[in-house]
């Protein structure tokens, strides 16, 4: 299952109507190869291609058919269409979701691997990183990292086959670790019961084979249960539908 893609847009040529991308704007798209003409028509899509100079390229267009003639339109008025010439090969490779903000300096919606949730927190993956449940301290700040994988391999230990799984686009059931009690140093954390100011961070893979997509600070609902703790969350913004979708 390929993670989201996350682009920087370059211009302003798509900074207009009801889902404007202003220069510099990050733009969440999802991966869509191989899709025929009447599944691109009318909506904005990360194309790259190359021309008959064979100069690459990567474009965020709104692609159009008119007649056996493609045309590449402009969300901003100020664009004027362009129609793509005979020589030029242009494929579409994902569609646009829309725009993300950064957030403490990590991308929401962004891909990471263990190496690079390691670096945002100030540290190296090393074997302390090789879990789903992390606190740090970036300076005077106090940080939890959550890093959670929907689908388990198969022969993963009963032990560690823990229900973590979406029950709504805006809530995360999630399962601390079965050693671990609600009146632990790390149960207390979760539940904000250490008297510490903190963030969760919340990371989701697929599976073991995906990168990380990062879905922002998530906050502590609820929990029943000990060793483990069934523990809700609530993101702080629902997740696209589109991933909704795959992940439910």
């Amino acid at each position: 299952m390929s993670p989201p893609l996350v682009v920087r847009a370059d211009g302003d040529s798509m900074n207009g109507g009801p889902a404007p991308i202003a220069d510099g704007d990050l733009v969440l798209c999802e991966w869509a190869r191989g899709l025929d003409a009447a599944q691109t028509q009318g909506r904005p899509f990360l194309l790259v291609g190359h021309d008959a100079a064979d100069t690459s390229f990567a474009m965020l267009k709104v692609p159009r058919l008119r007649g056996k003639q493609w045309w590449l339109e402009s969300a901003n008025p100020a664009f004027e269409p362009q129609a793509v010439p005979p020589a030029t090969q242009l494929e579409p490779v994902a569609r646009v979701l829309g725009v993300v903000e950064p957030a403490l300096g990590l991308v929401l919606y962004g891909s990471y691997t263990r190496d690079t949730i390691a670096q945002a927190f100030g540290s190296v993956n090393n074997p302390s990183w090789k879990v789903g449940h992390r606190d740090v301290d970036v300076g005077d700040t106090h940080h939890t990292v959550l890093m959670v994988t929907l689908r388990k391999a198969g022969q993963t230990k009963i032990e560690h086959r823990y229900a973590d799984k979406f029950v709504s686009p805006t809530e995360l059931l999630w399962d601390l670790q079965a050693s671990t009690g609600a009146d632990g140093a790390k149960g207390r954390r979760i539940r904000g019961a250490d008297g510490e100011p903190r963030t969760i961070h919340l990371f989701v893979q697929y599976d073991s084979h995906s990168t990380f997509t990062y879905l922002g600070p998530v906050k502590y609902l609820s929990h029943e249960g000990d060793r483990p703790m069934h523990v809700r969350f609530a993101l702080g913004k629902p997740l696209p539908s589109d991933l909704w979708k795959i992940w439910s």
